[in-house]
């Protein structure tokens, strides 16, 4: 009957961590030029710093996944195991899940990778002096090897900011080595010579072929 007890009921809500903005990630294609796939390598957990950051926390106080689509982000699963090392496609959205782990509630981020492409490059045609300086016929010449920049380049990268370095040896050798200092005014030492040359993008990606000079 008549006596029931009123009582009261407390509900709680835990607020979502809010996850904040964060910036896109870029790389440059991780393969020499006429090779390259739009691929890369991404530290996708470069991100974890950043979006502790924006919320004032400290590493522990969330749980931060990352998901190759939305849906996948919201269920929790399957995330990206590899995260650190996580080969990525030019334009790929990755979507980011930060939770807290005793609530268990979350909220979801996005951001996209991009991959800028190093210039495609053939190999320029051989350089080729005559020997008509004293002492005559000894093989040796002073050569500008900034002649061949734009056979280099190609029409597709003449005039858009490429930087040409040439080296007298491997430029990927490690560590690597200095750069031909004075490219107008190259003295070979041994006759036919093959150099290696080296074109950056203003974004940094780098691309390579070699060019071969010679004494007539």
């Amino acid at each position: 009957g008549g006596n029931a007890v009123p009582y009261a009921l407390e509900l709680i809500v835990s607020p979502a961590p809010q996850a904040p903005d964060v910036e896109d990630l870029t790389k440059c294609d991780d393969t020499d030029n006429n090779n390259t796939d739009n691929k890369a390598i991404f530290d996708l957990t470069i991100q974890d710093a950043v979006i502790l950051e924006a919320m004032g926390l400290e590493p522990g106080d969330v749980t931060i996944h990352y998901f190759i689509s939305e849906a996948f982000a919201r269920a929790g699963a399957p995330r990206i195991t590899n995260a650190a090392t996580y080969q990525g496609t030019g334009e790929q959205v990755i979507w980011v899940r930060v939770e807290d782990p005793v609530s268990e509630c979350f909220s979801v981020t996005s951001f996209t990778l991009h991959i800028n492409k190093p210039l495609p490059l053939t190999t320029p045609s051989v350089l080729a002096i005559c020997d008509n300086l004293e002492p005559m016929n000894d093989a040796k010449g002073t050569f500008d090897l900034t002649v061949k920049d734009d056979e280099i380049l190609g029409p597709l990268g003449m005039g858009q900011g490429y930087t040409v370095t040439y080296y007298e040896s491997n430029p990927k050798a490690t560590p690597p080595p200095a750069a031909i200092a004075n490219p107008q005014a190259y003295a070979n030492t041994v006759n036919p010579k093959t150099l290696y040359v080296v074109v950056t993008s203003e974004e940094g990606c780098k691309s390579y072929t070699t060019l071969t000079i010679k004494v007539l």
